[in-house]
């Protein structure tokens, strides 16, 4: 069972004043979810990543989409997943992509076309964060890079 960080505050006496020591350790912060809200600063960063990506043609937008896979598809279509069952898949595949053991881990599946862009917000390597853009399926990864 996960450990219930957020649930719990530990209470520390310094000085004769109580401090709050809240633990900020990234899996401490993850949803029971397989979704990572779309709601965050990085998700609405995403969000405009992609519709940026798909307003033109010019030789940079063209090469981000080259990089990471992903066919150039109406910006309208472009869609945060929230159905469960699907980003539980997403998770597990991106968890394989990445070697990684990672258990119950919550992922932002975000659906381009026919690919889907996987990140987890919660995995980092050194200020950057592996994504994985996986075919229609989840079972084939196209490209991985580092956002």
């Amino acid at each position: 069972m996960r450990s219930k960080f957020i649930a719990s505050v530990l209470m520390c006496i310094f000085g004769g004043s109580t401090i709050a020591l809240i633990p900020l350790h990234a899996h401490s912060l993850q949803t029971t979810s397989p979704c990572a809200p779309s709601n965050t600063v990085l998700a609405q960063d995403l969000a405009s990543l992609f519709k940026w990506m798909m307003e033109g043609d010019d030789s940079s937008r063209v090469a981000e989409r080259t990089q990471m896979a992903i066919p150039k598809v109406d910006s309208a279509t472009i869609a945060f997943v929230s159905d469960t069952a699907l980003c539980r898949t997403a998770a597990t595949a991106y968890t394989a992509a990445l070697q990684d053991t990672t258990a119950m881990r919550s992922v932002h599946v975000i659906k381009l076309g026919n690919r889907y862009f996987v990140l987890d917000p919660f995995k980092w390597a050194g200020q950057r964060t592996p994504a994985v853009t996986f075919d229609s399926t989840l079972s084939t990864e196209l490209a991985r890079v580092m956002m």
